[in-house]
């Protein structure tokens, strides 16, 4: 695979050291399960119907839930007082809670459209002066007064709730047309402070710019690189400065964030790992390949710290349905074989619907309200849905998700209904047309109304012909309802039917249906079983082997370095580099990810070889240790032009690594020996073993394709020793045949003695 310039050292091989044992800051955090239910009926039936579900998500293998406090932006919003009752039991029952929480929006709190409108002063800004507002408010930043609101507020909350962590969304800054934030007034001053410190005042003066009012600089101008250096300095503070916090207040409580750390620096995020407790990856929608390049630079970053894999196992287009089991064994396999605890959210797999594909809607419910799936209520003795209120109600069951339409296209609606003592209103079926956002379209009329009458009677139909989808028209919702009503009223046989022309309508023909299981026979979930217990028999067996999981981490002696800087200010490649990763992958080389700030002497000394793809942009202190380690004895790969350019892509007078080496870039194309031992070599192209030389020592486990089995079992997995005789787990794991790709780990016990698999 030619992947540009590739210069390599190689040399002797020198001793490894094994990696030392990181007591995680709570033994939960490893070989978790998390399930998040997210928004809607997937909360409501893990808090209203938690007697059912507790029992449920243990039996599956979860060890942790979390919830999102009300009220706010995200339905459900139940009080404090509820949400506390319910974690009491989820305690009860052993599990663990978090809370879902964050900086730049108060994690969808109510408060923050209030404090966003009144502290403009808090916002994230362009250097225009443009706004962040992709959740429909300003962007809170850290730098200024909001870090300490939405600290203070989120540990009241939590303290109110007793969960035992913190998990902080959108951790980040973000971007407009203009360009990346943030030009605060807060950052203006913070950076101030901090490039005075760092530069000192004379060399600011020496660059034309006054120490008393320099300010975050934009693209052209000399402070840039270090603008762009301490936006994740901004971060990685305020991360720290949240979690002091929380330690203080609730001891033992963890902290986390969601920080997209796959993506460029105009996020800042990368920094900010080393203030939280466990690395959190959300990887959803990534076949394996991607998410071991992602979960291998994951490992990088966490350092030994736990790592959390949030997964997309549900359908983009139904929020209701799983994936294929396929595709749900790609992800999960990848992510155990990886040793990332999954994160679970609950689409397709919780419901409180009554039916499949309908969902319960909930706009006035009294105490007692209930939708009911009666197996024997409907149209001759057949499946009914029934909505049942004491007091006056407004409740339904809408279909989800969405149904597709186009501008103009013309449609009929029926439906079957049935009623008992319903009072003060109607039983009602509602229409709704909205655009591709889910608002209301620019033509009118977008609603239509069945109605039926109240009381009690049996069996009628409601109509409603000449339904036209408006202008700006994308997607129409079916609701039946019980309308401002108490009672209960039955629907049976709901039918929305798009009319081709009104001559076909006329004949009743052409008509197509788009409602799915209108006669509500299909139960929630039934039609995802099989995707359902692939993906619990995976969680399962992570639970029935957590030890081999527990206190493990990455064990490889090749290395490979990922240099921030070369991809921040080179551009060399989209954080990490693909060609290198899927070679060492489809070589079956145990591989570990390094950082430019772990070129120090204990990650170095955990490998024996090290790859460095076009790293161009290196600091003299990185490329000194570099030098020194091969003269140590250590074997390094490096391509392009690597180190020709400082770490803010200044190009160097002198070739810094080949004078340290002793030899010409040149003259490295071929291996040469260097020191005690190492050697280099530059080349053009990545051969299958670079060096070589023989392969490295060691043990690595491949995920296989295997037709006849549908998920993980204890017998894929086979104990084995590295070459020092401390413990290593080899890891197998069978997946069926459509989960083509391979997944290569190995797993060295970092609490020698503790726990032996071997």
């Amino acid at each position: 695979m030619i992947i540009g310039m590739l210069t390599t050292i190689a040399g002797g091989c020198h001793g490894q050291a094994l990696v030392p044992a990181q007591q995680p800051y709570q033994d939960w955090l490893e070989a978790a399960c998390i399930m998040q239910p997210w928004s809607g009926e997937r909360v409501s039936a893990m808090i209203e119907e938690r007697e059912e579900w507790i029992p449920r998500l243990k039996e599956w293998g979860v060890t942790a839930v979390i919830f999102i406090p009300g009220p706010g932006d995200i339905r459900p919003n139940y009080p404090t007082e509820v949400m506390r009752a319910a974690i009491d039991d989820y305690h009860a029952a052993g599990l663990k809670v978090l809370m879902y929480w964050s900086i730049m929006h108060v994690g969808h709190y109510e408060t923050w459209h209030t404090v966003a409108d009144e502290h403009p002063e808090w916002w994230q800004r362009d250097a225009e002066g443009g706004t962040v507002t992709v959740y429909g408010d300003e962007w809170l930043c850290p730098s200024t007064g909001a870090l300490e609101y939405t600290i203070d507020l989120g540990i009241e909350i939590a303290q109110a709730l007793d969960v035992d962590g913190i998990m902080l969304d959108n951790n980040e800054f973000y971007y407009t047309d203009a360009g990346a934030t943030c030009y605060c007034d807060g950052c203006q001053e913070a950076f101030r402070e901090h490039i005075r410190e760092k530069l000192g005042d004379e060399a600011l003066r020496a660059l034309g710019l006054d120490p008393e009012t320099v300010g975050c600089p934009l693209p052209d101008e000399p402070l840039y690189p270090h603008w762009v250096d301490w936006r994740y300095i901004a971060w990685r503070d305020a991360t720290e400065r949240f979690r002091q916090r929380v330690r203080a207040a609730m001891p033992g409580a963890v902290l986390c964030a969601n920080t997209q750390y796959k993506y460029n620096w105009v996020l800042a995020v990368q920094e900010q790992i080393e203030a939280e407790d466990l690395l959190f990856s959300e990887s959803r929608n990534q076949l394996a390949r991607e998410m071991s390049c992602k979960l291998a630079y994951g490992h990088c970053l966490a350092d030994g710290k736990p790592v959390w894999n949030y997964l997309g196992t549900w359908q983009n287009d139904d929020l209701n349905r799983l994936q294929t089991p396929a595709q749900i064994l790609d992800q999960l396999c990848t992510s155990l074989a990886w040793n990332t605890s999954p994160w679970i959210v609950g689409y397709g797999l919780i419901f409180e619907a009554p039916a499949q594909w309908w969902v319960p809607s909930s706009y006035v419910a009294p105490e007692g309200t209930r939708w009911i799936c009666d197996e024997t209520g409907g149209i001759d003795g057949s499946v009914a849905v029934a909505l049942s209120a004491p007091e006056v109600a407004r409740i339904g069951v809408s279909h989800q998700p969405f149904l597709a339409v186009e501008p103009g296209e013309r449609f009929s609606l029926s439906a079957h209904y049935r009623t008992e003592e319903v009072q003060g209103g109607l039983p009602r079926v509602r229409v709704t047309f909205v655009d591709a956002s889910h608002r209301a379209p620019e033509g009118t009329p977008y609603a239509f109304y069945a109605d039926g009458e109240g009381g009690t009677h049996g069996w009628q139909e409601m109509r409603l012909d000449d339904i036209v989808a408006p202008a700006g028209a994308a997607v129409v919702n079916v609701e039946p309802f019980l309308w401002n009503a108490s009672g209960t009223v039955w629907f049976d046989d709901v039918r929305f039917e798009r009319v081709r022309s009104p001559q076909d309508d006329a004949a009743g023909e052409r008509r197509e249906n788009l409602v799915r299981n209108g006669d509500f026979e299909m139960p929630a979930g039934e039609i995802d079983a099989e995707a359902r217990a692939t993906l619990v028999g995976g969680l399962q067996f992570l639970q029935e082997h957590a030890d081999l999981y527990r206190g493990a981490t990455r064990w490889a002696d090749v290395g490979l370095l990922l240099s921030r800087h070369s991809v921040d200010f080179a551009q060399v490649y989209n954080r990490f580099p693909r060609p290198t990763l899927n070679a060492l992958m489809d070589a079956h080389l145990p591989f570990a990810v390094l950082e430019e700030h772990q070129l120090d002497a204990e990650h170095l000394a955990r490998i024996s070889v090290l790859v460095v793809p076009q790293a161009s942009c290196l600091a003299d202190e990185h490329i000194e240790t570099l030098a020194q380690w091969v003269r140590d004895g250590g074997r390094l790969i490096f391509t392009g032009a690597t180190g020709l350019m400082t770490e803010y892509a200044v190009e160097r007078e002198t070739d810094l690594l080949a004078d340290l080496l002793g030899h010409s870039r040149e003259a490295l194309a071929e291996p040469t020996a260097v020191g005690e031992g190492g050697g280099c070599r530059r080349a053009t192209r990545m051969p299958r073993w670079p060096l070589g030389l023989s392969r490295p020592s060691g043990r690595w486990a491949a995920a296989r394709s295997c037709a006849s089995t549908a998920r993980p079992t204890a017998s894929t997995w086979s104990p084995g020793r590295s070459p020092s005789g401390a413990g290593c787990c080899c890891i197998s794991t069978a997946t069926r045949q459509a989960t083509r790709a391979r997944w290569r780990c190995a797993w060295r016990s970092r609490r020698a003695g503790a726990r032996r698999h071997g």
